[in-house]
């Protein structure tokens, strides 16, 4: 009994010697993580007044966000310089040190637990706000486990603002987003929940209804981050101009051999744009053979312009353009596997495959020589109402601008009506178009430079109306 009380005793005494040692752990893991956060946007996070006790610490975080002098236009249509302005915040942690936490926040077991609330700057104007407003704030929580990698989970509960005049309002739904993160970033994966969002205006109303992500990304070498993204969303409208409903994007990338590939399959079950339904569409591409190093300078420049002025910017645009020969230069495979859009008048379905073999000399933009390498084909089948009411479309809007003497609406549509029939007609017989129940089937090839439809070699008269 004396031993087992010695051996219980010894490991008490262990566990509780060890709480300083993790405390001086989480401290450096914290500010590890802070000198790891990319200094984008003009915005940069400092730790300090840093005080370790027995079981616990105390910090704070001293957030900057500088935003440079730029150019907007007024409500009068003015273009005018907004002067630079700094922004800075103060806010106090509360770290819990390991092995084992056991806190008001959750159970954990690692190195150190830190907690804090952000208090949005809302809350320092009320007077702008009606009196019922509710106002944001975010409530973050930082583990670190035992590996040193950091465990972040952080919440933005519902709020609602309503401008003092009751003409504006923000309805916040609530967020949560969780993020595992490596010591030195070099993974990274988490996901994120988004109730609801509606924002109304006189100018504006826009509402978010249960979007969602996941994502699971890996630092490659040539630095880029490589993995799995998933987008979910329930519904997205923008006033009575656009509206999305149920939309799914999944995407994947990978490097082999210092070539990036991505695979992007999307499928969305309805959308309103500016009166016209679609949907539902559904679409799988790839893309593969892209110079990843080419891709990491692209993206380096793109992060270097977050800051930069005007000049820099131009400047930086110019050398983009530059870089393309460069993404290129080991070819490209584009390869949409199944493309499917349902339309109010018809059904669009496809695939297509294009080939641009590698030429590591190419230095030229434009090489028309290498273009001519391009090859592949396309298949598609097209709704015939579809295709007919956009030849109908197109037509009466040429005869519109041409139109001379009295022409009513009625006789434009009708002329445009007539020439549309015709040409058909004449297109399925020459079979350039080969009809099959309700569609036009349409093989399109290209090679060494030419286009062939329907093994026919392209004549531009076809497409004279």
């Amino acid at each position: 009994m004396k031993k087992i009380l010695l051996s219980v005793g010894s490991l008490a005494v262990i566990g509780a010697l060890s709480y300083p040692g993790f405390g001086f752990l989480v401290e450096k893991g914290i500010r590890h993580q802070i000198e790891m956060m990319p200094k984008q946007y003009g915005m940069t996070v400092e730790l300090k007044d840093f005080h370790r006790h027995w079981f616990s610490s105390d910090a704070k975080l001293f957030w900057h966000w500088d935003i440079p002098a730029h150019l907007k236009q007024n409500a009068q249509g003015q273009t005018i310089t907004v002067s630079p302005q700094h922004f800075e915040k103060e806010i106090n942690i509360q770290i819990a040190h390991g092995p084992i936490v056991f806190n008001k926040w959750q159970p954990f077991f690692g190195i150190g637990y830190a907690a804090t609330t952000f208090n949005w700057p809302f809350k320092e104007s009320k007077v702008e706000f009606a009196k019922d407003s509710t106002f944001p704030q975010i409530n973050v929580r930082m583990g670190l486990d035992f590996l040193m990698h950091t465990h972040w989970n952080t919440e933005v509960p519902a709020f609602s603002l309503i401008s003092s005049d009751n003409t504006a309002n923000i309805n916040w739904g609530g967020m949560v987003l969780k993020n595992n993160i490596a010591t030195n970033l070099d993974k990274i994966s988490g996901n994120m929940y988004l109730k609801s969002l509606a924002i109304k205006n006189p100018q504006m109303s826009a509402d978010i209804a249960n979007f969602s992500s996941s994502y699971d990304f890996s630092l490659n070498k040539v630095g880029l981050y490589i993995g799995n993204a998933t987008i979910a969303l329930d519904k997205f409208s923008l006033g009575n101009t656009l509206q999305f409903n149920d939309l799914k994007v999944n995407n994947d990338s990978a490097i082999a051999d210092n070539l990036f590939s991505t695979e992007i399959n999307l499928s969305l079950q309805s959308a309103n744009i500016n009166g016209t339904v679609l949907g539902p569409l559904s679409t799988k591409l790839q893309l593969s053979k892209i110079n990843a190093a080419a891709l990491y300078k692209v993206k380096k420049s793109f992060d270097q312009q977050q800051n930069a002025s005007p000049n820099f910017r131009n400047k930086n645009l110019m050398t983009l353009v530059a870089t393309i020969p460069e993404l290129l230069k080991y070819g490209l495979q584009l390869n949409l596997q199944h493309f499917h859009l349902n339309l109010k008048n018809g059904v669009i379905d496809g695939k297509m495959q294009f080939t641009l073999p590698a030429d590591e000399k190419s230095a030229a933009m434009l090489n028309i020589a290498r273009m001519q390498t391009l090859s592949g084909t396309a298949d598609f089948a097209l709704g015939s109402t579809l295709v007919k009411d956009w030849l109908i479309d197109l037509v009466q809007k040429q005869l519109a601008s041409q139109q001379q003497g009295n022409v009513t609406t009625v006789d434009l549509a009708s002329i445009a009506t007539a020439r549309t029939s015709e040409k058909l007609a004449s297109l399925v017989n020459d079979k350039v178009l080969i009809q099959k129940d309700e569609q036009y089937i349409l093989h399109i090839k290209l090679q060494n430079g030419n286009i062939t439809i329907n093994d026919l070699a392209f004549n531009p008269a076809w497409l004279m109306i």
